[in-house]
């Protein structure tokens, strides 16, 4: 049960009057930066962004448009982001934040630039991009950490540490996400440590709880146990609200459970429980009677262990609690297996499993756009640090010609023969620079041939992963959505099997791309279909991972439709895919001469999973989609404007 203060509630409620009362007197202030800093202090500080908070947000945004002033401006921004976050208004909050960013001045004021990467951290997180999320929090806390202290007043140093501490809870939260529990106790540790030189000591009673959950994931009971029992009695000592030392509690009891003292876990489970009751903690109460059932289980008392797992399943089926509600089946199905109530224990058990596999699903999924996001982030960094060591080069370059110049001021006398040995000595050091900066590009090179191979290696890993689990199923729906699912990571492993094989990794080649999605797909239903034909007709044209990724993924639904539904087993039939770049756009069409689509048909409102796939990714391309049906067969046709991604 990690804390994590990022996000706070609104507040519960505004003072309409005394708003009213802010909005009138702001004009006695002289400064038009004044006026901002007042409004947006108010709003935020305050009334924590509650929605009547707007009302000063608008003014603030108001005096700061006219006043032209870059830092009013940027503050403004970063207030309505923060408006939007806390309302969970997410693409509203990006904008702003994003606007803010844009100012190429936001480098010259390091704690705003700072607080506006760590929003934007939140709403990546909230997106599920943790990596992303991730490096955009460590982002925020180098900028911090690499000011100059020197040049601080001792309050700034003191908003420095204090900004620090912030982050690294955070950083320590989105590692625990990521089960990476030891840099998870690594920068809940950094934390803890700053906010005891600040005197912060109930956040710092928090973050030691954390600490000791995150030795408790890692099985490391004793640990555990002594951050949970510190982070206890500090909790008890500077006066944190109740709930937050039930938390403690309860996890000090789940650590005693799993070291076999049952009766001192069972009272500990029992004082966090009234807690949570009196307070209405419902995230609380479904994890506590839920570990409380499980114990009672292992006292031999069955109808106790019943009574709280269905308490603790009916919680979380109003929370929607994925995994807790698998935890209780689980729980239940024990329970009515020791009580001899087969039927029952069944039903749980079966219900158990389904939401346990949805889980996993559900995990691989994130895992796999984890992988995306990890490589991109990778792929970016490398180019980001090449461009600065070109930059820097240029830079010495610049200075030993400066340099010159000044000798040619000072020496006239010698100006040539100085001018010779510098000119040899920059071209020969130019030419060791030049070279560098080749071998570097080598190794890059090098690097991103690696990642193709590695994303292609673990999706091909994942497919076989799902070939292997549909050979336990008996349901034949079951099967072919596992192999469809199959169809789509080989479509994406091939785009990067063909990058890591390009000699010059500057994209795919579509022809050759499709031509090879296609025969695989026909080796996949070759025992279902019989006697297609597929003709092609594709430009000569390269696209980046990007745009082809999506296209992939398009093509591999529309000709796996028609291998499953638009032929009939004995008549077999033809599949044509057209692909012709024009200008402003390229063009894709798929169709086939089957028994067409049903005359009510409209891709806006069907359910069919590939038909919805397709209708996204033709929206992430901004593309046209248009469907034709008609007894002669199925025509899907897609536009994509302005490609900038092609090669």
């Amino acid at each position: 049960m990690t804390l994590l203060p990022d996000r706070p509630m609104y507040a519960q409620g505004t003072d309409s009057d005394e708003i009213s009362l802010i909005l009138a007197g702001i004009d006695t202030l002289k400064s038009d930066s004044d006026k901002v800093k007042r409004l947006l202090g108010f709003a935020g500080k305050k009334y924590r962004y509650h929605k009547d908070s707007r009302q000063l947000l608008d003014k603030a945004g108001e005096i700061a448009e006219r006043s032209g002033n870059e830092k009013s401006l940027i503050n403004y921004w970063y207030s309505m982001g923060n408006f939007f976050y806390f309302g969970s208004n997410p693409d509203s909050s990006n904008y702003y934040l994003e606007k803010a960013l844009s100012v190429e001045s936001v480098h010259n004021w390091p704690f705003l630039y700072s607080q506006i990467l760590a929003t934007q951290s939140g709403l990546q997180a909230i997106n599920g991009q943790v990596s992303l999320a991730l490096q955009t929090k460590l982002d925020a806390k180098e900028i911090l950490v690499n000011l100059d202290t020197l040049k601080l007043s001792e309050s700034d140093k003191i908003r420095r540490r204090g900004q620090i501490s912030i982050l690294d809870n955070s950083i320590g939260a989105l590692y625990h996400s990521l089960k990476d529990f030891d840099q998870a106790i690594r920068y809940y540790t950094e934390s803890y440590e700053l906010l005891m030189e600040l005197n912060d000591h109930s956040s710092a009673a928090v973050v030691m709880g954390n600490i000791g959950e995150m030795y408790m994931k890692q099985e490391n009971l004793d640990q555990a146990l002594e951050y949970l029992n510190a982070s206890l009695e500090l909790k008890e000592n500077v006066g944190v609200p109740i709930r937050s030392i039930a938390s403690t509690l309860f996890n000090i009891g789940r650590v005693h459970m799993r070291m076999g003292k049952w009766d001192t876990a069972m009272e500990e489970f029992n004082q966090a429980l009234d807690v949570f009751e009196q307070e209405r903690h419902q995230e609380g109460l479904i994890e506590a009677y839920i570990e409380r059932g499980l114990l009672f289980l292992k006292l031999n008392q069955p109808d106790k262990a019943r009574q709280d797992c269905e308490i603790g399943l009916n919680l979380a089926k109003d929370r929607a609690h994925v995994a807790n509600k698998s935890k209780a089946c689980e729980c239940l199905y024990l329970v009515h297996r020791q009580n001899g109530d087969a039927h029952t224990a069944l039903e749980y058990y079966e219900e158990h499993i389904q939401l346990r596999d949805s889980l996993f699903n559900s995990e691989n999924i994130k895992q796999l756009a984890q992988l995306e996001m990890n490589y991109e982030f990778d792929r970016e960094r490398e180019i980001q640090r090449l461009e600065s060591e070109v930059k820097l080069r240029e830079h010495q370059r610049v200075t030993w010609l400066l340099i010159g110049g000044i000798l040619f001021s000072l020496i006239i006398s010698g100006l040539l023969f100085n001018m010779f040995r510098l000119h040899k000595r920059s071209n020969r050091i130019l030419s060791e620079k030049n070279e560098q900066v080749s071998k570097a590009l080598g190794e890059k090179e090098i690097l991103l041939k690696e990642i193709h191979h590695r994303v292609k290696n673990n999706l091909q890993v994942i497919s076989s992963l799902l070939s292997l689990q549909s050979r336990q199923l008996e349901s034949p729906q079951a099967r072919d959505a596992i192999q469809s699912g199959r169809n789509r990571v080989r479509s994406m492993a091939l785009i990067h099997q063909k990058l890591y094989q390009d000699e010059d990794l500057v994209g795919v080649d579509l022809e050759e791309y499709i031509d090879n999605l296609t025969d695989s797909l026909v080796k996949s239903y070759q025992s279902s279909t019989v006697n297609v034909e597929v003709n092609t007709d594709i430009d000569p044209i390269k696209m980046d991972v990007d745009t082809i990724i999506p296209i992939g993924l398009i093509l591999n639904e529309l000709i796996s439709n028609s291998f499953k539904y638009a032929f009939d087993a004995d008549k077999g039939g033809t599949l044509e895919i057209v692909l012709k770049k024009q200008p402003g756009a390229i063009h894709l069409k798929v169709s086939d001469n089957g028994r067409g689509l049903p005359d009510h048909f409209a891709i806006e409102s069907t359910k069919s999973l590939g038909y919805r796939l397709i209708k996204a990714f033709t929206d992430k391309l901004r593309a046209t989609l248009t469907v034709g049906h008609s007894p002669a067969g199925t025509v899907v046709s897609i536009s994509i404007p302005d490609p900038k991604n092609v090669i």
